[in-house]
């Protein structure tokens, strides 16, 4: 600290300032400013003054400090001097909402403005840190599944040679001209006599088969095997595959008790054939059934049947 002192006091001397009493001390701090500054150019001061931009990361109260720093040495008179501040600082301000706001201010000075600033600062930090505790990784959010659709099999009614009456007509009880008939051969109902088969093994290769429903004596049945020449449509029960002749003309369908997952509920109404064979239900169950040409599943009831 001497060292410095006496360099101080060395360089004090060389201002060659008169000894007597007149020497103010606004004087002695010129000599010094002039001598630590050196001489100036005060266009390119002022030059520096102008091109000074706020820096990306640079808050608006240090912004203010390097263009304080840099007027110092612009000679600016001091009515001037803040009107210029507060003109530099709107016009290179790096947010533009904030300097919409500081252009819709009259009679705008440099503390308005340097206030202004600081507010924006300000919230935009604050929403930064609400909005990132929001996002945090410890957020849960609920994901709620949407059940997958279940889609029926439905079939258009087709045309085929009927069993029961030997012509073609869609597969409806109403539309075959044998239904409610007694057969001359054998006496049974629904079907007549060049169609009868009473006689033949009854053979049910079908692993599912549609049933209409007959409610013309006291007690209801449900009638199944109405079809010659069957169509299959081949499907997926459980993995396995399964071959389903279809009659197109029921309402409801019949499942072999092997490929029954379960049983939700008993069967109320007996099953009996066209040719008056009597099928044993175990109860109705709903089965899903894949296509495997296209990988689709069906939700489909089924009456579960003992084969």
């Amino acid at each position: 600290m001497k060292r410095k002192a006496k360099q101080w006091v060395q360089v004090y001397n060389t201002f060659n300032l008169p000894e007597d009493d007149t020497t103010k001390l606004e004087d002695i701090v010129t000599k010094f400013e002039d001598f630590i500054i050196g001489e100036t150019n005060e266009t390119y001061e002022r030059y520096k003054f102008n091109q000074r931009n706020q820096l990306p990361e640079e808050s608006t109260d240090q912004f203010l400090t390097a263009l304080k720093t840099l007027s110092s040495t612009c000679n600016f008179c001091d009515c001037m001097k803040e009107s210029l501040l507060r003109d530099r600082l709107v016009t290179v301000i790096k947010n533009p909402e904030t300097r919409k706001k500081l252009l819709e201010r009259r009679k705008l000075t440099l503390q308005d403005a340097v206030d202004i600033c600081r507010a924006t600062e300000s919230s935009a930090s604050q929403i930064k840190d609400m909005d990132h505790k929001h996002t945090s990784p410890e957020t849960v959010h609920k994901i709620v599944n949407k059940p997958a659709r279940q889609t029926t099999l439905r079939l258009k009614p087709a045309q085929a040679t009927c069993k029961f009456c030997g012509g073609k007509h869609p597969f409806l009880k109403s539309k075959c001209p044998a239904y409610g008939k007694t057969c001359s051969k054998c006496a049974g109902k629904n079907h007549f006599a060049k169609v009868c088969k009473r006689s033949q093994k009854k053979r049910h290769k079908a692993k599912v088969r549609n049933v209409e429903t007959d409610s013309d004596s006291e007690s209801t049945y449900d009638w199944v095997n109405a079809i010659k020449g069957t169509i299959k449509c081949n499907m997926l029960v459980k993995g396995k595959p399964v071959a389903f002749p279809i009659d197109s003309g029921a309402s409801v369908n019949l499942l072999p008790v092997k490929y029954a997952t379960h049983l939700v509920a008993s069967s109320t109404k007996p099953l009996r054939s066209y040719c008056d064979t009597v099928v044993d239900t175990k109860g109705i169950s709903r089965q899903i059934i894949t296509n495997p040409k296209t990988s689709k599943n069906y939700s489909v009831e089924f009456v579960v049947f003992d084969n």
